[in-house]
Order: structure tokens, then sequence, then C-alpha cells
């Protein structure tokens, strides 16, 4: 347990001597000084819990000493020590906000009692702190999150249409022309930029983990440009990625934050000094002898991240505790928290663990392994026009002019017969006038008037078995369970090129179909030929 330090100011050796003694024989860390001028000084430089000092000294007297350590840490404990009958002194040390008085000489009973008053009440103030600042950090978190949901979804609607429009055009180019891979490249950019809203959707989510099949390579790349921003450039930051494929089992926030937290530290452990920060990643496969070697881990293949830094290094006994919450080796005032141990929860929460190399002067290297997964071969850019087609009636349903004519231009592309609509009252009554006119409804989120659940709850409950599928620029997972217990038949993401438009549609009607115990229709579509 961490000994409260205590900081004891008296100009007379004896009352410095009787009372040092009675506190460390309770276990407190008690360091003494006398009134002179170096008092100040050792007040700036030492973060102390509580400070006990005489009222009347030269030169330095306690209102003095007061005001010093409440400039300097306004939750740090101070206690006035006045002469017996001195009732004027003690109101006027409480008029300066010292937090109790005591007389001289002190009755020990009084003393430890106060005391340990004092200490009670400061660790109060400190947790009444740190509730403030969880709450603080929620608040923002939350106004963060409002406003990326609303970047995200005007954002995603602009990639959505150049990504498109890029899909028709090259549908209109004849095969080898040599812009086929210019378009490409344009759809490649949209699905990064894609990926890059998703993060930060992901980051402002504080603790909303949605762990999936995810290849953090991406992730990693653009922490390290985050990175380079935020750390002394001093430091120079090197990768080493030796894997193509690193797909986990994780949330893209939990990955960004533990690569941050780990990065961070390490700078920390380099502080101005020139120094070399090193991210590498690489597959790993673990045989049955190699277990005992890595913490038990079970044999497989593993993607291991790796963080190394030039600075102090640990000591072993520090080593061993770096991932209990809250320890640190910092200074009053200086950076901590629980960075360290979140990562550590993060790693074994993907079933993984993590490694620590370190030696004092030899800086310290973090290997963390995480189990990596086969993902299924996603077709690539390019691949413009899917071989499923359709005949079906859709109607298409988002407030975007713009995308409203590229959805119909799209699908029209895969044989189907669309009407679309930008206005949400409008698609209803058109639905309400000819229900059994439309096979399909693709209907955006984000709408006015009517949100796209609210248009779609409508819509069921004109013709319950039509199936709809709902587009999202924000996250899809937040709709999916809500959506199926109104109708909806699937949920897409915003921005998407044709292709995976189509599958979803061939998904969401095959669904319907089967749903109704009917055959005798062609769901999986008609191969091109």
């Amino acid at each position: 347990m961490e000994k409260h330090k205590i900081l004891l100011i008296d100009d007379d050796p004896a009352t410095l001597d009787m009372i040092s003694q009675a506190l460390e024989s309770r276990g407190y860390q008690v360091t003494t000084a006398d009134g002179g001028e170096a008092v100040l000084d050792l007040i700036s430089r030492k973060g102390f819990d509580l400070v006990l000092t005489d009222m009347v000294m030269e030169p330095v007297g306690g209102p003095k000493v007061l005001r010093r350590t409440k400039e300097i840490s306004p939750d740090t404990m101070v206690m006035i020590l006045t002469g017996r009958g001195d009732v004027d002194l003690a109101g006027e040390a409480l008029r300066l906000k010292a937090d109790e008085y005591l007389y001289k000489p002190p009755d020990l009973g009084k003393l430890f009692f106060k005391v340990a008053s004092c200490l009670d009440k400061l660790r109060l103030k400190r947790k009444i702190a740190q509730a403030e600042e969880r709450l603080r950090q929620a608040q923002q978190a939350q106004a963060i999150g409002t406003l990326a949901g609303g970047i995200a979804h005007e954002f995603n609607n602009i990639l959505w249409i150049i990504m498109a429009n890029a899909e028709l055009a090259a549908s209109t180019l004849p095969e080898g022309n040599t812009a086929h891979k210019n378009l490409q490249r344009v759809e490649k950019a949209c699905s990064r930029g894609a990926d890059l809203v998703q993060q930060i959707l992901s980051f402002s989510r504080q603790g909303e983990y949605r762990p999936r099949p995810l290849d953090i390579m991406p992730i990693v790349k653009e922490s390290l440009k985050f990175l380079r921003s935020s750390i002394p450039t001093t430091i120079e930051i090197r990768q080493n990625i030796s894997t193509r494929s690193a797909t986990i089992m994780s949330d893209p926030s939990q990955v960004h934050q533990t690569l941050i937290n780990l990065c961070t530290n390490a700078a920390d452990a380099m502080g101005e000094k020139p120094g070399v920060l090193e991210i590498s990643m690489t597959d790993v496969e673990l045989d049955q002898d190699e277990r005992g070697l890595h913490h038990d881990l079970a044999p497989g293949k593993y993607v291991r991240l790796s963080v190394k830094d030039t600075g102090i290094g640990m000591e072993p006994k520090v080593r061993t505790r770096i991932f209990e919450p809250f320890f640190t080796t910092k200074g009053v005032g200086e950076r901590r928290g629980m960075g360290l141990a979140v990562v550590h929860g993060i790693v074994k929460s993907c079933e993984g663990t993590i490694e620590v190399h370190s030696e004092p002067g030899k800086g310290s290297t973090f290997h963390l392994f995480f189990p990596k997964i086969e993902k299924g071969t996603k077709p690539g850019p390019g691949a413009f026009i899917s071989s499923v087609k359709g005949k079906e009636r859709i109607l298409f349903v988002d407030d975007d002019k713009e995308i409203a004519n590229m959805g119909k231009e799209i699908l029209e592309g895969y044989g189907y017969r669309v009407e679309s609509k930008t206005c949400s009252e409008e698609a209803l009554e058109t639905f309400r006038d000819r229900p059994d006119k439309f096979d399909l409804i693709i209907t955006d989120m984000i709408m006015p008037k009517m949100t796209g659940e609210e248009l779609a709850e409508e819509f069921v409950r004109i013709r319950p078995d039509i199936p709809i599928i709902l587009c999202t620029g924000y996250d899809e997972e937040t709709y999916k369970e809500r959506a199926r217990e109104i109708g909806i038949k699937e949920v897409i993401m915003k921005p998407l090129n044709g292709r995976d438009l189509a599958n979803a549609i061939r998904k969401a009607l095959k669904e319907n179909l089967e749903s109704q115990n009917i055959g005798g229709k062609d769901i999986e579509g008609k191969e091109e030929g």
C-alpha cells in the first residue's frame, strides 16, 4: 500500500522531532522543514498529500505556506498548527482556506484523528475529481460521436456518388481500355475513405466494442500517421510490416487504442532525447513445443505486433507491475493512468497475449500476439459488373438527388426496373397507391420528414411481405437489431459498389422468398451470358 506523504514545517526542532516520530510510527512518510525560504521550493518540487505547518514562523509563516501549497496543488490538504489560545490565528487560518487546525503542543490522539480525517477528505476529493473527469470525457465522447455520425453520413454519400459514377463510367468503356485502371484506383480510394470514416466512428464510441474479423494492417498504418503529429520530432518512427494480411477478431477502436497507448508510453520513455520508435508486424506460427515459450498460447497462426523503443528501459520489479491499473513510475503532474492496463485487457479479450522485454538503459519491446483468422476472399476493386442480374421492380428512396439518380442508373444496368424518389412522403404515397407494383424497396436511413426506419414501418404496415433494404452512412450494426424487428431484410453501409448492392438485393429477395416457404421462382438471378 502506498504511504501518504506528509510535509511537516515548524521552526521548533523539538516539535518537529516529536510530531514526525509519532506520524512515522503510524506508517506515514514524513518530510520535515523549518520556516526558511527553501520550504517553498520543497513544496513546488515534491507532491505531498498533507502539509502540517506552524502558523507563526520566520521568515516564511503559515499563511504564505498555505497560499503557496494551494496555488501549486489545490487538492493537497493543509493543517495549521497554532499555540493554545490563539483563537484569532486559528480563525485566520480557516479564513485562508486551511483544511484543519491543531493546537500546540498537540495531543497525539487528536493529531492522529485529524491527520486521518484530512487524508480521508483527500481520497474523497480525488474520487470526486476522477468521477467528474470520467463524466466530462463521456460527454465529450458523446458530442464527438454525434458530430462524427453527421459527418460520416454526408461524407459517405459523397463517396458513394464518386464510386458509383466511376463504376458507370467503367461499364461504358471497351475491355482493355487503359482508363479502367484509373477508375479502379478511384474505387479503391473511395473504399479507403469509407474505411477511415468507420475508424473515426469506432474511435468515437467509447466502450462500444464490436469484435469482428478485421484486417488490422490499414488501421496500424493510419494510427502511425496520427502518431507522427502527436509525438516529439526528435523521435524517429520506423515501421516494418512483413505480413500481407493481418486479420484478427477485434474492433477497430481497440486496435487503435492499443497501438496509441503503447507508442505514447514508448515516447514518454524516450523523453526529449533523440530516439527510435519501431513498429513491426509479422506472421508467426507456433507448434506444440513452443507453447511454454509464449505463455501457453495454443499452437497455430498468430499476428505478432511489436512496439520497440530506445528509452530508459525498466527494472524487473517495475516490469512485473506495469499492467496493474494506475501503477506508474511518473511524478506528480506527469501523464498517468491505465494505458498499459487497458492494452493488457484488450489483448486478452482478443484471446492473445503480451510479452515484454526490457532492461535499464536498453529500451523496451512489447510483443502482442493475436490469433490469426482466415477471412473469406473478397472480390477486388475493378470487377464492377456482377454476373448476377435481376428483373424485379425496385423502389429506390434517397433524399440526395444525385444518389437517387445514380442508384436508378446502376440498378437498371443490372436489369432491374427502378423508380427513384427523393421525398420519403412521396415514396410512401407511391407505394400506398400500388403496393403490388414493387418487388423490393431500398431506402436511405437519414432523411427529412421521415427516417428510413419510420418509412419501412409504414411500408410493412401496408404490405407485410415486402422486402426492404436499409442504407446507412453511419453504422450498420447500430440499426440491425431494430431493423429485423420491423421487417427490414438487409442493412448495408454506404458507400458500396453496384456488385455489392446487387448481391444484397439477391440475398434479401431469397430470404424473403424462403420465409414465405414458396418456390417456383428464380431467386438466384440468371447468369450473364
